[in-house]
This record gives structure tokens, C-alpha cells and sequence, in this order.
């Protein structure tokens, strides 16, 4: 009988047996396959967060990320304190290198800095040389000891940071659109204002005692994950910093929490160059969500589809299908479509509107079913460390790669084993159902972006 290769559902589905297989293969002498290079460390901090440390990665270079439960959903009555605090967080000054800015000094050691901030959360991540990760590892933990700690100066930087990040936003017809349609999602809900980052009309800087409250609230020990990731020797560098690290003081915070988005159907239209965009924003569920694995599948039935009856037909030049599951507030399910000619786009709508109602109805077959299980998987490993490493290596795959764990660890880590349980349950009659409740057209709203000569 010849062999046959295994699906990643079917490896997920036969994980227990694992153990007892690796172990027969050790004592038998049985050669073993190499070890990957990852070398993983994973540990609690006294104050509740946790410690991730990724090491044998990308030679030369090193990422330090934090993430935290502080985005704009915890204050839906004013999103400027959580839009401002990473920059805030980190100070107009770097303290190891008096009188120059952060930004300065960054650039002197070779390293960057990048921040976000969404609905659920808060990252920063500083990347660069291996080479200056104590001394950008030495400034964080110097924060994490006292983060409310601001001046009037802090303050001033992070609002000039913030205020740069509106302009740029708002310059751009694609971010305008999809603030336009996060505001139609949630739309008497203030917090969805700071999704975008356009600008708000009339927004001066809060109160300087206000931010320092919320960072000393939120920035802290107790709630977030810290990730040290690249070319490190995890047991080394624990065996300098542990003792520090351990003694930062916080307390664990819950998740921030939203109302399920009630959806507004309509359309968006906004003017812009080439290339165009059709976006349909679904209502979803929360990523802890008893649904959330259906959204996730659905959304790899999508690009499916999308791949076969929209782009090899040559109507769009490219186009994905997304969820997020790994945040516990409601996400959209959306559907993206790049690079069509205007005249084309009813015939664009009328195949996207047959794919809908095919899914809904059930067509597609299990085959379709085990594929979209399988990348899922693969999602699912690579986010928590378990997959493969990034690959070239370079600064940029390796910021991706560290914000995928980030997320992973705040906050799917709490129910990862449920989900994983429900999608392996999830079957071709469920998802059908799923889909006629989920992947309603008058429930979604759409977003166009087309040349300004097409718009109606």
C-alpha cells in the first residue's frame, strides 16, 4: 500500500499519541529528525505578565516587542489617552544617552522603533543589532519600573508623533475608507473613532496627570507579554536579567470588552488612483466566541473561492478573505478584492454574490473543508511559536513574526485549546449553517475605492 502524506487537521487530530511516539522512537535508537533551530523560553513574571524569548533567529539582529491590554476599547469615552500612550510609554528622552532624543539614540544604536495601538491592544516594538538589546532592554524595564512617571515634554512628543500619524492617514483614500466603515460597523460607539488614527476634529492633548494615570494603569508588569526574539541565547540573557525583570511590580488587568457591532448596511465610495478596492466588512463574532472558529474557516472557504472564481477569471488582479480571532472583542469578516477595471466591477459584485450564496447553501466540498482546517493550523502554530521561524531573516519578517506571537500570548492563548476542539468538530453541514448566519448581504457594509471619474 503506498503511503500517503497527513493533512495538518489530521496531525492536530491525532496530538495526544504524540509524546508516547517520540519516546518509543528514542529508546529504540531510531534516528531523529534534526532539531529546529527556535530555541524557545517561555516563563511568568511575579507581577502576572509573561516572559517569551525566541532565540537562533535572524543572525545580527534582535526584536524587543511588548503587548498589553490597552487599546482604544478600554476608554470608548476619549481613545486619545490609548492612541497617545505608547509614545508617551517611551519618553521624549532616552536615559542612557543624556540630553538626545529617543529617536536619536535609537538611530545611533542602529534600531528602530515601532508602535500600534488597535481596539483590544497595545504593542511597541524595538528592533535592531543584537549587539544594543541590553541597553534597549535596560530602558524598558527602567519604564516598566515607574510608567506613569511623564513630562509636560512627553507629552508634547507624543501628541506631534500622533498628530503626524492623522495627517498621513488622512491623506490616504484606503485608511479614510476603512475609518469611514469601522464607524458604520460600531456606529454609536466613540472607540471606533481610533481605528483609523484619522484625525479627530477638534482633539487638543489631554490632561498630562490623565495619561500618566492610564499608563500607570495599564503599563505595567502585571498585564503585558514581553517578547525577545532574534540572534539571542534565551538561557544567557536570562541568567543577567532575570532577577530585574522578576522584581517590576503590577497586577494582572482584565481584557478590554465591546458590545457586539450591530452592522449597518450600505455602501462607502471614496476617489482614489489605481489600484481599486471593493471591501465587504461582515459583522463577526468575538474571538473567544463559541463562532469564532466558523468565522475563521469561513473566511479560508473565501479565499478559496476567491482564488478560483475571482482571479484565475481574470476579474481581480488579487484578493483575501480575513478574521482575526485572536482578540475577545467582535471582529469583521472581511472580504477584499484589488485591482479591477471599473466597468467590470457589477460583474465583480455578481460573482462575489454567487460565492455568498454558496457557501450559505452549502456548496463545497470536504475536501474544501480539510483545506481551510489546514491553514488555519498553520496559522494557529506559526502565532504561537510553534511553527517556523521567519525565513530571510531581515528586520521586517521578524517585527511580522514577533506580533503574530504577541497577539497570540495576550490574549487567543486562554482559549486556544477550545477553539482548536471546535474547528477540528467544525463540519461541511455546520459551516453551511454558519455561513446563512454570518455571511449576510444585508448585514454587510461595502467599501469602494474607484477612480473619481467612476464614481456615481
Amino acid at each position: 500500500m503506498g503511503s500517503r502524506r497527513w493533512s495538518r487537521c489530521e496531525r492536530y487530530r491525532w496530538r495526544p499519541l504524540l509524546p508516547a511516539t517520540l519516546a518509543l522512537v528514542a529508546l529504540s535508537g531510531a534516528p531523529q529528525s534534526p532539531r529546529a533551530a527556535l530555541i524557545w523560553e517561555e516563563r511568568g513574571l511575579p507581577a502576572g505578565g509573561r516572559l517569551l524569548l525566541a532565540g537562533g533567529i535572524s543572525p545580527g539582529l534582535a526584536c524587543l516587542s511588548l503587548a498589553l491590554p490597552a487599546g482604544t476599547a478600554d476608554r470608548p469615552e476619549d481613545p486619545l489617552l490609548p492612541l497617545l500612550a505608547p509614545r508617551a510609554f517611551l519618553g521624549a528622552q532616552a536615559s542612557w544617552e543624556p540630553g538626545a532624543s529617543l529617536e536619536t539614540a535609537l538611530a545611533r544604536l542602529g534600531w528602530r522603533v515601532e508602535s500600534h495601538c488597535g481596539l483590544e491592544s497595545a504593542e511597541i516594538s524595538l528592533l535592531g543589532p543584537a549587539g544594543g538589546l541590553d541597553t534597549v532592554l535596560g530602558f524598558l524595564v527602567e519604564r516598566l519600573r515607574s510608567p506613569g512617571t511623564l513630562t509636560p515634554a512627553d507629552l508634547q512628543s507624543a501628541w506631534s508623533a500622533l498628530e503626524a500619524d492623522w495627517a498621513r492617514a488622512a491623506a490616504s483614500p484606503e485608511l479614510a475608507l476603512r475609518e469611514a466603515m469601522a464607524a458604520a460597523l460600531y456606529a454609536k460607539h466613540p472607540y471606533a473613532r481610533g481605528e483609523g488614527r484619522v484625525a479627530i476634529a477638534g482633539a487638543s492633548p489631554p490632561p498630562l496627570a490623565s495619561l500618566a494615570g492610564y499608563l500607570a494603569e495599564r503599563y505595567q508588569a502585571g498585564c503585558l507579554v514581553m517578547l525577545l526574539a532574534g540572534d539571542i541565547d534565551p538561557a544567557a540573557l536570562l541568567g543577567v536579567w532575570q532577577a530585574r525583570l522578576d522584581a517590576l511590580p503590577g497586577h494582572p488587568l482584565a481584557a478590554p470588552r465591546r458590545p457586539d457591532a450591530p452592522g449597518q448596511a450600505g455602501e462607502l465610495k471614496r476617489a482614489a488612483a489605481e489600484p481599486t478596492l471593493l471591501l465587504y466588512h461582515f459583522p463577526g463574532p468575538a474571538g473567544d466566541g463559541a463562532v469564532a472558529p466558523a468565522a475563521a474557516l469561513l473566511a479560508g472557504l473565501l479565499n478559496l473561492f476567491v482564488q478560483t472564481e475571482l482571479r484565475d477569471a481574470g476579474l481581480v488582479a488579487s484578493g483575501s478573505a480575513w478574521y482575526d480571532f485572536t482578540c475577545p472583542g467582535p471582529r469583521p469578516l472581511e472580504l477584499q478584492l484589488r485591482g479591477f477595471s471599473p466597468d467590470r466591477l457589477p460583474a465583480v459584485r455578481a460573482r462575489v454574490e454567487r460565492i455568498l450564496e454558496r457557501l450559505r447553501g452549502g456548496d463545497f466540498s470536504e475536501y474544501q473543508v480539510i483545506t481551510a482546517k489546514d491553514q488555519l493550523f498553520m496559522r494557529i502554530d506559526a502565532a504561537a511559536g510553534q511553527g517556523s521561524p521567519p525565513a530571510d531573516g531581515g528586520v521586517r519578517a521578524l517585527s511580522l513574526w514577533c506580533r503574530e506571537i504577541l497577539r497570540e500570548t495576550l490574549y487567543f492563548a486562554r482559549w486556544r485549546s477550545r477553539f482548536v476542539d471546535q474547528t477540528l468538530g467544525a463540519s461541511r453541514e455546520s459551516l453551511g449553517r454558519d455561513a446563512a448566519r454570518l455571511l449576510l448581504p444585508e448585514r454587510a457594509t461595502l467599501g469602494l475605492l474607484l477612480p473619481a471619474d467612476s464614481l456615481d
